[in-house]
């Protein structure tokens, strides 16, 4: 049952250069009110807020999955991060990539992927993390030994939270009407040794 209630809406009006080409943090286009039935607490939260919770749920869904099996190393993990200049979406940049583990029969269990503007290498990018099949050394040169540094990056995870929590803090960056974050339909877990 449903402890809370909307008792407002509001529909915010952006300015107009929360409208341009996705390089400034999207402004929030309404504000709920709800409150609490029990308690009568009243709490808000706005667009972006909304946006924020649905990737954090989806980060946070990828990491109790595949954070265990990193670290008893029954799968790999790629931290990725691709131009939007050369990859008009990240669907575009995963299907390639899925491409290029299937030649190497590496299985793609899960991936997400965010949407960034940085400020040094690349302006508009997209983060990806990947999970795989365990790749070592040997064969993470071979996929990746002739990459071009300009259209992506990739390296194999380092640390258990460093990037989970460092995407969690990102700001929402998308143009008008395109998604910010996504993820994998399933995140799949590899089969049990027996």
């Amino acid at each position: 049952m449903n402890h809370y209630a909307l008792i407002k809406y509001k529909k915010l009006t952006p300015s107009l250069i929360a409208y341009n080409s996705g390089q400034t943090p999207q402004e929030p286009t309404f504000i709920k009110e709800f409150i609490n039935l029990y308690t009568g607490d009243v709490f808000s939260i706005n667009s972006i807020d909304e946006k924020k919770k649905r990737r954090q749920d989806k980060l946070f869904q990828f990491s109790s999955i595949y954070l265990s099996l990193w670290e008893t190393k029954r799968i790999s993990i790629f931290s990725m991060v691709a131009s939007e200049k050369h990859y008009t979406s990240a669907s575009k940049f995963i299907n390639m990539i899925k491409r290029k583990f299937k030649r190497k029969s590496v299985d793609v269990f899960g991936y997400i992927w965010i949407r960034d503007v940085g400020d040094i290498k690349f302006k508009q990018h997209f983060h990806i993390l990947i999970a795989t099949t365990t790749v070592n050394s040997s064969l993470y040169e071979v996929l990746f030994s002739n990459i071009d540094d300009n259209r992506y990056s990739v390296e194999q995870l380092k640390t258990k939270y460093g990037m989970i929590k460092y995407l969690n803090k990102k700001e929402i960056f998308a143009k008008k009407n395109y998604r910010n974050h996504q993820a994998s339909r399933a995140f799949k877990k590899p089969k049990m040794d027996i």
